[in-house]
């Protein structure tokens, strides 16, 4: 059994199900407590445990793909990559960035110039692997950025 966000316990079986149990109301007794069997579809089937998710009252997480000039942000799609990164960027990001390895090894160096075009880096030869794309905002601060090619 598991207290979920939304004030509802949540009850798993041994048997190799797609539903939980729920129970609406665990601060009361009893039938009040509105047990209700099977009371949540599961896309998949599962046996005997619960997914964990915790909840760290963090707050909304800020958007992974917005680009502001303030902070900096690019966006590197695909990502994982087997072929083409491109790297979106906005007017504001004039800027030079090297690319490393998960050794810290330079792969190669990347300017970005012509700020109203999307920079293109064929990675087809590179080995699989996490890399590093490091650079500066235009207000000096430090990015890096994390892309994974895979073959």
């Amino acid at each position: 059994m598991q207290l979920a966000p939304d004030g509802q316990i949540y009850v798993t079986q041994y048997l190799d199900e797609k539903q939980l149990h729920r129970i609406a109301q665990p601060d009361r007794k009893g039938k009040e407590c509105e047990f209700i069997k099977f009371g949540l579809e599961l896309p998949t089937r599962h046996s005997a445990n619960l997914p964990y998710f915790p909840n760290y009252n963090l707050g909304p997480l800020p958007p992974q793909d917005s680009l502001d000039c303030a902070s900096g942000r690019f966006i590197l799609q695909p990502n994982p990559v087997n072929q083409d990164l491109t790297i979106l960027s906005l007017p504001c990001h004039e800027t030079d960035w090297s690319i490393f390895n998960s050794l810290g090894q330079w792969q190669m160096d990347v300017s970005v110039t012509d700020v109203d075009k999307d920079t293109h880096l064929d990675v087809s030869r590179w080995q699989s692997g996490i890399y590093l794309l490091s650079g500066r905002s235009s207000s000096g601060k430090k990015l890096t950025y994390r892309f994974v090619v895979a073959h």
